[in-house]
């Protein structure tokens, strides 16, 4: 089952209905084939379904796991929806259609099936009337003015909220006897409230976050948790933990593990030079990605939804050349190419996160990888290929494994190839991420002795960072014989001065 905390019990009730109703048939007919009539029974088990999957965050994949039937029924299902706005069930004897849409199923379940509760403890927090007024209008704070809300939150940042938020509940819930006048629902907390509140929060990220990230892991959990439940208006408008939250910086774990030039080199020796054609591919895209310095761009689909109207989902499975895939790496697109007398200089890189068009406009990594991308920008040209990454795939022929090079397909590729880097040049680094290939850029550069200023700027080294105080902490690592090249120098100083 989804994440229960975006599915209301009464949805899950009836989804579990579902799932046990076909598990019984197909015991007594072998096959849904064989029972010959419609699946669903009643109107509220339609409304659950629609629920489940256009509110809840439930996929159509999640839903075929969890009645254990063919993720191509479920998905016929939808798309016969999509097209009448209607299920066919079978009710008092005889096959129906129930025909209901998005808006109204929302309504029926908000309105009718979800009262909130007047309890001190609850066992959802979808009893709470707080949560409910949130979800009607689940808005961003800002973080210029943090008293007005822009724009709406991803169905992922609620799921996050209100799994944490769950995570509280439930420990109140747990501990009643020891927390003795702390209620559990959300809409009793008040002021007097908010030093148990944070010793409970305290103790739930203490339990969750890893042994081996210590007392500054869990401080930063704290702080997570503290932003997400200050997203509840109905805490923020009691001011609660107001003043308690602090800079991300104070509570930054840094990340030790980032490729520097000589680990670059041996990368390329590795899959560049002797690797097979899918190796190559990697590593020329793993040269993209840290000489441009972008970020991926999968978490901006979020932004990108609410720029174009679309759903997350469909963007996830949009093709890398769709026109509306314009962020990070996986937005690099030709028709941003600089050329500078036939040679290809970089490229100019849109980041959603600081709403600017970074430019690259120096061939600072490596001279025959950027020459080896003319070649590839060549065969783009003459299969009509905007997007760089899949330019980059197609050349090589590696294929999908769907077929389609989508954002989701290639993201999970991309995660997974990453993952390997460590083992290939035998280090012992944890959790290695694509966003690590990120902070090469900038780890690299200060290798080639380019000042920080010049690095942070959008002045052509590629995507930088407005925040020199998060670039130093949680990006910028110094190689050891850069380390050694300045105590050289600082003891060729020290001798000179002393002679």
């Amino acid at each position: 089952m989804s994440n229960p905390t975006l599915l209301p019990k009464p949805v899950q009730d009836q989804l579990i209905q579902i799932r046990d109703r076909i598990k019984e048939l197909k015991k007594k007919y072998d096959s849904l084939a064989r029972y010959g009539y419609p699946i669903l029974q009643s109107e509220d088990e339609v409304i659950a379904l629609v629920y489940a999957v256009k509110y809840g965050n439930m996929s159509i994949h999640e839903l075929a796991n969890t009645f254990n039937i063919e993720k191509m029924t479920v998905y016929r299902w939808f798309k016969s929806y999509e097209k009448k706005g209607c299920f066919r069930i079978y009710k008092d004897g005889r096959v129906q259609e129930y025909c209901v849409s998005p808006d109204e199923v929302k309504k029926i379940v908000e309105e009718d099936w979800l009262k909130p509760s007047t309890k001190k403890y609850i066992k959802e927090v979808y009893e709470s009337k707080c949560v409910q007024e949130f979800l009607k209008n689940p808005m961003k704070r800002s973080l210029v003015a943090p008293d007005i809300h822009g724009e709406k939150l991803s169905t992922k940042k609620i799921n996050i909220i209100l799994t944490r938020l769950a995570k509280v509940v439930r420990y109140i819930n747990e501990h009643k006897k020891e927390l003795k006048d702390l209620p559990s629902n959300p809409d009793e907390w008040d002021k007097k409230h908010e030093s148990m509140l944070l010793d409970v929060i305290t103790k739930v990220a203490s339990m969750s976050v890893k042994k081996d990230r210590g007392l500054i892991g869990i401080r930063r959990l704290v702080r997570s948790y503290l932003i997400s439940l200050r997203a509840l208006p109905c805490l923020e408008e009691k001011k609660m933990f107001k003043g308690k939250v602090g800079s991300a910086t104070k509570v930054a774990i840094p990340i030790e593990e980032t490729l520097f030039l000589d680990h670059y080199l041996k990368l390329k020796q590795i899959l560049f030079k002797n690797g097979s054609n899918e190796d190559k591919a990697f590593f020329t895209i793993v040269f993209v990605h840290i000489w441009t310095g972008a970020r991926e761009g999968w978490s901006s689909l979020s932004a990108i939804s609410r720029i174009t109207g679309r759903s997350e989902k469909e963007l996830e499975q949009a093709d890398l050349d769709d026109p509306d895939i314009t962020v990070g790496l996986i937005g690099l697109k030709w028709n941003k190419a600089i050329w500078e007398k036939g040679k290809l200089m970089g490229f100019r890189i849109f980041e959603s996160k600081t709403g600017d068009e970074w430019v690259l406009r120096y061939r600072w990594l490596d001279e025959e990888m950027s020459d080896h991308l003319e070649s590839i920008y060549e065969y783009a040209k003459s299969k009509g290929i905007d997007s760089v990454v899949k330019s980059i795939l197609m050349y090589y022929r590696v294929k999908p494994y769907n077929g389609t090079w989508s954002v989701y397909v290639f993201k999970r590729w991309y995660s997974k190839r990453v993952k390997e880097i460590p083992k290939l040049l035998g280090e012992n680094w944890r959790d290695f991420t694509p966003h690590r290939l990120r902070s090469a850029h900038i780890s690299i550069l200060a290798e080639l002795r380019i000042p920080l200023e010049i690095v942070l700027s959008n002045v052509g080294f590629g995507s930088g960072w407005f925040d020199l105080n998060t670039a130093r902490i949680y990006y910028l690592r110094f190689s050891q014989p850069l380390i050694e090249d300045y105590l050289s120098k600082a003891r060729e100083i020290i001798k000179s001065r002393s002679s």
